[in-house]
Parts: structure tokens; C-alpha cells; sequence
């Protein structure tokens, strides 16, 4: 999926992308295998790379983002990890076949990384998220993270994270819904009795809602540069 301070979506490009198989990572999770030489072509390698896929669903077509990952652009095979859920991207997921295909569209997925005098990053969101996560602590080895995830199930846990010696993991099962913004303003909070918030970089990316009031409370009161905080929302709970 697409991270927050990427450009506005524009008109893309379309691609026909052939399924090469199946994975389950676990009952929630599903790797689908991809391959499109022409797509890997054209967009350039980054954190949080994404591309739009054109679904059905009911004889309508709507389109859903996923993050690319493992592109390995000599034989134009990438990955997605399909969180599994009522959603017309998990009937697919679970329904296609090898040598299957579906359109992509690829579009300005620009990503801002963290400046140079950061010394932490915090990056904020739940099993649909991970991928994107593990593509930002992949190309930034040296700057220490704390993940704050939430989740709905315990199975979620054994989802790879890619962290390295001395990342924090802060699991929050996800309740009604507000445990993930209360677990991290306190979290902060505490934090920033004796850190300089203005050193740090978040990358948000968990339920629209709870996105918006992290956003304001990283600006608003904890006083965090516009310029250190990526967000968009993945989702909006209904």
C-alpha cells in the first residue's frame, strides 16, 4: 500500500500480471506470486513500493493497493501478502489459479525517507502494514525502530517482521478499536520526558480514524515537524 507522504494519485500505467502461485503464511495470510517484466521496468525500487490491482467483485470492478515486495526485476517476479478477510482481494487470493492474471496500474509511489539527523523511527500500523514495514526497515538498517503494532488475532504474530537487534515490538490486540491510540500516546509520552521528539520519524499507517488522532497528537501536542511524519490511512473500519 501506498505510505502517507507519497504524491497524490495520478492516472497510471497498466500492466497484465501473471500469477506463478500461492503461498500461505499463516490462516490470515496469503503470498500471491507475481510476475510482470514491464511493470518492474518502469517503477523504481523504494520503501513502501506499491501498485494498484483491478479486482471483480459482483460483476464490478474496483481496484485495492498493495506493497510489492521481494521485485526481482531480471525475470519480473515480485510478491503481495493478502491479509485475509470479507473482501473481494481475499476471493481472489484464495481463488486464483497459476498462470491466472490481473491488471495492475502503477502510479507516483515517491517516498520521503527520514533526514539525516534522525535518531529513532516509529513505525505505526497492523497486519495489512507489515509488508510496507518490512521494506523500511529493510533499506534503513541503521536507525533503530520501534514498531507498534496492532492485531486482531494471535496468529498475526508469527507474520515475519525483518527486525534487527534492537527494534522494539509493541503488540496491541486491537479490542474496540482505541487500544492502539491510548498504547502509543502513553507510550510517547512517557518517551519524550527525556527525548527530543524532534529527532525521531513516524510512518503511520493503521485504521483511518485512529490514523487521523495519532497525526494530531504527534503535530498537535507533542509537537513533532511536519517533515518527520509519514501518514496515510489503510483502512476505515465500518
Amino acid at each position: 500500500m501506498q505510505q502517507g507522504r507519497a504524491s497524490r494519485p495520478q492516472r497510471g500505467r497498466e500492466f497484465t500480471c501473471t500469477v506463478m502461485g500461492v503461498t500461505a503464511i499463516t490462516e490470515t495470510f496469503l503470498r500471491v506470486h507475481l510476475q510482470s517484466i514491464d511493470l518492474l521496468k518502469v517503477i523504481a525500487d523504494h520503501p513502501t513500493l506499491w501498485a494498484r490491482f483491478r479486482l471483480g467483485n459482483s460483476g464490478r470492478h474496483h481496484q485495492r493497493a498493495y506493497t510489492i515486495i521481494n521485485p526481482q526485476r531480471a525475470s519480473g517476479a515480485f510478491d503481495v501478502d493478502v491479509h485475509l478477510h470479507d473482501s473481494a482481494t481475499t476471493r481472489w487470493a484464495e481463488s486464483t489459479v497459476t498462470g491466472g492474471t490481473i491488471i495492475a496500474t502503477v502510479q507516483n509511489t515517491g517516498f520521503a525517507p527520514p533526514r539525516a539527523n534522525a535518531t529513532h523511527m516509529h513505525l505505526i500500523g497492523d497486519a495489512a502494514s507489515i509488508p510496507a514495514m518490512r521494506s523500511i526497515l529493510d533499506t534503513i538498517p541503521t536507525l533503530p525502530a520501534t514498531l507498534w503494532l496492532e492485531q486482531q488475532r494471535d496468529s498475526e504474530a508469527r507474520i515475519p517482521l525483518h527486525t534487527r537487534p534492537g527494534d522494539e515490538v509493541v503488540r496491541v490486540h486491537r479490542g474496540d478499536g482505541t487500544r492502539l491510540t491510548s498504547t502509543v500516546k502513553a507510550g510517547l509520552e512517557q518517551r519524550y520526558a527525556s527525548v527530543d521528539p524532534g529527532k525521531e520519524w513516524f510512518w503511520l499507517a493503521c485504521e483511518a480514524s485512529a490514523n487521523r488522532e495519532l497525526l494530531v497528537h504527534l503535530r498537535a501536542e507533542l509537537g513533532v515537524p511536519r517533515s518527520s511524519v509519514a501518514a496515510m490511512a489503510y483502512w476505515k473500519a465500518v
